[in-house]
C-alpha cells in the first residue's frame, strides 16, 4: 500500500471514529441538561422536547394526553408511571395501574411507546388517588 493509500485510509478511519463518538455522546449531553434536583420528561425520544419538570420529592403529575419519550430523574426518590384503567386492581384503587418506575438517577433516551398511555407521574412514593 503506497503512502497516500494509506494516509486516506487513516484518515477517513479517524473520521468515521470520532464521528462515532460525537453521535453517542449527543444523548448522554442532552440527558445533562436537566438540570440537579429534577425530573425531567420529554415528548420526544433522546431527551427532545421538554414537557415536564419537577422539584417535588412527592407530587403526581397529571400527563394524560402527553407522551413521554424519554426521561432523566435527577431526584432523590423514584417516580412511579401511572395509567387510569377501570377495572384493575392495585393496591388503595382499583382503577390505576403501573406502567413502570424511574429509579432514582434514572434515564432513558426512549420508552419505546411503554408509557403512551400515561395518565399521573408521581414521586415518592405518592399516589394519584391520593391526590386527585
Amino acid at each position: 500500500m503506497n503512502f497516500k493509500r494509506m494516509a486516506a485510509t487513516m484518515t477517513t478511519a479517524l473520521a468515521l471514529v470520532s464521528g462515532g463518538a460525537l453521535v453517542n455522546a449527543a444523548p448522554a449531553a442532552a440527558a445533562t441538561a436537566c438540570p440537579s434536583g429534577k425530573l425531567c420528561l420529554y415528548n420526544g425520544a433522546n431527551f427532545t422536547y421538554l414537557n415536564w419538570t419537577s422539584t417535588s420529592t412527592k407530587a403526581c403529575l397529571s400527563v394524560e394526553g402527553y407522551h413521554i419519550g424519554s426521561y432523566v430523574n435527577k431526584l432523590p426518590v423514584t417516580a412511579v408511571v401511572w395509567k387510569w384503567q377501570r377495572g384493575t386492581t392495585v393496591v388503595g384503587d382499583p382503577s390505576f395501574l403501573i406502567l413502570g418506575t424511574i429509579r432514582s438517577g434514572g434515564s432513558s433516551s426512549d420508552t419505546l411507546g411503554r408509557w403512551n398511555n400515561a395518565t399521573f407521574v408521581c414521586t415518592g412514593g405518592e399516589k394519584p388517588w391520593e391526590r386527585y
